[in-house]
């Protein structure tokens, strides 16, 4: 049956045979768009294949980049005969009063190719309820003859697929007129598209431009860095030959500047950043320098000349018995002369000077007075008092002594003996008791050099940082507590949903103590109300007697670090119902696993699963567990958005000893206040 016949016989089609009879009517006009025949335009019903997906122009649908943009106002120029046709028969659907979700759903299947001088129509889904209706075909080609408006809904559908805004725009009057402008109306709806994919294309080149920056400023970073490891490696030459013409300045981050002979090592460049000479020249404006208790009482302008630890700080114990410090603060003029050990005025026939005057001559220890020495007393006589201090306290009876000879670095005292003063703790007595003993002062005082809210820390303690220093638990608690307040008063832990979730809990080694004992593993009764005193009373809900049917055994996280039986530090998790010990040293520790579960059990937590050995670094020495510990919970303090599994799977308790022995060093130059900080490890 030819044309002709099938509009008379008035013969009923769907929508896959009207587009094919289509094809065959505009036959003679494929010349227009690439001489295509009859036998190479056909209606491709079948499941789309992957490799058509990318030929294919889908022509409602909103297009994402600019090469589906051109190839979508092509096929509305140059194919505009096939899609009125494809109108046509959606104005008929509206006009059947088909529902408005199938119509969506056949808008959105409809696509077009014409590649390779194929011309098709493609459905995503060929099976399509509304595909199966059939229509006369006269009734499908009268569409638009009467001041009919069935083309607004097929408007608004076309508007929801492209996802643009229709305000201020003018519409057609009618079916008719639609049918004529839907080119127009196909631009208007495409502008905010192509205002989009501009947005987005300008976008990207700047986002590639800055890469390239980007990349450019690294390789650049890269060659300074080159350069300047070489220029290290030749200034040492150069020192190794003339060490006297070598000069330089360093800034340190405390306000110390540093005059001197220096050069940076060739090996392990991180562990230490500067290495200095014999003589050097040390100038501060910070009196809270690790120094000496005397002179952090005076303000002002510090310079200090001799030699120097690696910790930058006054040390002169290495040297032979002619070398010594000198120290003086300009705005007080006060002097010290003598022996410095790691930043400490400390050693014998140590002095003092007060405006030129020989104010102390005799013992310091860890920066204070301790043993035997002699002080100024009468002047301008310049009668001394001899006797013993302890940590700076006069303890003991003191004698009377005249200066003789104060020329040489060891001063020559004479005794009078007309003069005896007795004191106790620094307190002098009017009376002499009469069974007045001759005291000595201990060995090795301590010297309290930082305090940190409820902690102090003393010079044995900060001296527990240096390599092959078992590190004390006080220095574990102040730096972790310090740390897990940097990251949770700050937006760190804001920008994970996860955090909001899920509260973590920190026991630290001295609350790990107060709950098991000195000696975990030895089934103590457990403190559990100590958990309690910890956190205030609205975090007390973990007490099982204040359970409530909220479950809370995936909304909280306990982290433990402690000292084992004082032998081994480590830390332990709860999480999920699981039980982890983070242990740089690992071993069988069924004593300490059932003990924290015997805890947790009392707070109402189940622990169904327990972990003893993870996948982490472990210590290859007998005093770096403290060390590894502070690296382990200090990774769980920056990360509380992950889970302790992902941590292991990322690797975060993984690194190198290099890496522990520098963050020894950051972990020292923190505390005495120059600024450095693990957040970086």
């Amino acid at each position: 049956m030819n044309n002709e016949d099938r509009l008379k016989e008035n013969v009923e089609v769907t929508f896959q045979e009207y587009i094919q009879w289509v094809f065959e009517q505009n036959e003679h006009t494929y010349k227009d768009v690439g001489n295509l025949s009859i036998q190479q335009t056909n209606l491709v019903t079948t499941a789309i294949q992957e490799h058509q997906i990318l030929d294919i122009t889908w022509l409602f649908r909103k297009c994402r980049d600019e090469i589906s943009l051109n190839k979508q106002n092509q096929a509305f120029n140059n194919l505009s005969h096939i899609i009125r046709h494809i109108f046509l028969f959606l104005l008929l659907l509206v006009k059947k009063k088909q529902e408005q979700t199938k119509l969506n759903t056949l808008m959105n299947s409809i696509g077009m190719k014409n590649e390779d001088t194929i011309l098709a129509i493609y459905l995503a889904d060929p099976n399509l309820s509304i595909l199966n209706q059939k229509y006369a075909l006269k009734l499908i080609l009268q569409q638009g003859n009467n001041l009919q408006n069935n083309f607004r809904m097929i408007f608004q559908i076309w508007c929801e697929l492209k996802d643009a805004k229709v305000d201020g725009l003018k519409l057609p009057e009618s079916d008719n007129s639609f049918l004529q402008e839907f080119q127009r109306l196909h631009a208007c709806l495409n502008m905010d598209s192509a205002l989009l994919i501009t947005v987005k294309n300008k976008e990207k080149k700047q986002q590639k431009e800055r890469e390239i920056q980007l990349e450019k400023q690294i390789n650049e970073q890269r060659l300074f860095q080159s350069s300047l490891r070489k220029e290290k490696i030749h200034s040492v030459k150069i020192m190794k030959i003339d060490c006297k013409k070598s000069y330089s300045l360093f800034l340190q981050p405390n306000g110390n500047i540093v005059k001197g002979k220096f050069w940076f090592p060739q090996n392990s460049l991180h562990l230490c950043p500067l290495w200095l000479s014999f003589n050097n020249e040390i100038f501060s404006f910070c009196n809270l320098n690790n120094l000496n208790s005397d002179l952090r009482l005076y303000c002002g302008f510090i310079s200090y000349k001799g030699p120097v630890n690696d910790y930058f700080e006054p040390h002169t114990y290495d040297f032979d018995n002619e070398t010594e410090g000198i120290m003086n603060t300009c705005s007080e003029n006060i002097l010290f002369k003598g022996r410095f050990k790691n930043g400490l005025f400390d050693g014998k026939n140590n002095r003092l000077y007060l405006n030129d005057l020989l104010f102390y001559y005799g013992e310091f220890k860890n920066g204070q007075k301790h043993g035997e020495g002699y002080t100024v007393e009468y002047y301008p006589q310049h009668i001394y008092m001899k006797g013993q201090y302890e940590s700076n306290l006069k303890q003991g009876p003191f004698i009377d002594y005249k200066a003789k000879d104060l020329t040489q670095r060891e001063k020559i005292f004479e005794k009078n003996g007309s003069k005896l003063e007795y004191y106790k703790n620094g307190i002098k007595y009017d009376k002499v008791p009469t069974d007045i003993q001759q005291y000595y002062a201990s060995q090795n005082p301590s010297c309290n050099l930082l305090n940190f809210n409820e902690y102090g820390i003393n010079n044995f303690q900060l001296a527990s940082l240096r390599p092959g220093g078992w590190i004390n638990s006080s220095v574990i608690d102040i730096l972790l507590n310090q740390l897990i307040s940097l990251v949770n008063y700050s937006n760190f832990t804001q920008q994970n949903i996860r955090i909001l979730k899920t509260k973590t809990y920190f026991i630290n080694c001295s609350q790990f103590q107060d709950i098991f004992g000195s000696m975990v593993t030895k089934d103590e009764k457990i403190n559990h109300k100590i958990f309690n005193q910890i956190y205030d009373q609205g975090q007390s809900y973990l007490m099982k007697d204040n359970q409530t049917e909220k479950n809370i055994d995936k909304d909280i996280r306990i982290v433990f670090y402690f000292n084992l039986d004082r032998s081994h530090f480590l830390s332990a998790v709860y999480e999920s119902q699981k039980l982890y010990l983070i242990d740089s040293l690992q071993d069988k520790r069924k004593a300490v696993l059932f003990q924290m579960t015997q805890f947790l059990q009392q707070l109402g937590l189940n622990v169904k699963e327990q972990y003893d050995s993870c996948k982490i670094s472990q210590q290859q020495n007998s005093y770096d567990c403290g060390a590894y510990t502070i690296y382990y919970v200090s990774q769980i303090i920056k990360n509380q958005h992950l889970t302790i599994q992902q941590m292991i799977e990322k690797k975060y308790f993984e690194i190198a000893q290099s890496q522990i022995n520098y963050l020894r060093y950051l972990i020292y130059q923190n505390l005495i206040g120059n600024g450095a900080s693990i957040m970086e490890l």
